[in-house]
């Protein structure tokens, strides 16, 4: 699954619900995982399945909504940060930086 958002992060067109689709289509007949639409619970059903889905945990069913995770999966570095690290007055943070782009 993880694997799956940080593909769809790198696309130049990514989108939740392409990634969301494909975690349904490649693990679909994994018995842990389930669509929204076939939820014993009402306030998942009202869900479409693109926009999430639900893992089968050993307490329960857990109802996830995919909305906002490639953004949060973002491991880009704001520029300003990145120049800020690069000019630190700490060698260990500056090596460590210049080497971003490498």
């Amino acid at each position: 699954g993880l694997i799956l958002l940080d593909e769809e992060a790198k696309l130049p067109q990514s989108d939740e619900k392409h990634f969301t689709r494909l975690l349904h289509d490649q693990n679909r007949r994994h018995f842990r995982l389930q669509v929204p639409r076939k939820s014993k619970l009402s306030s998942y059903r009202s869900m479409l399945d693109e926009e999430g889905f639900i893992i089968r945990h050993y307490a329960g069913a857990v109802c996830y909504n995919t909305e906002g995770w490639l953004d949060r999966n973002s491991d880009t570095l704001h520029s300003s940060l990145e120049q800020l690290m690069l000019t630190s007055d700490s060698e260990l943070v500056a090596k460590l930086y210049s080497d971003i782009d490498d």
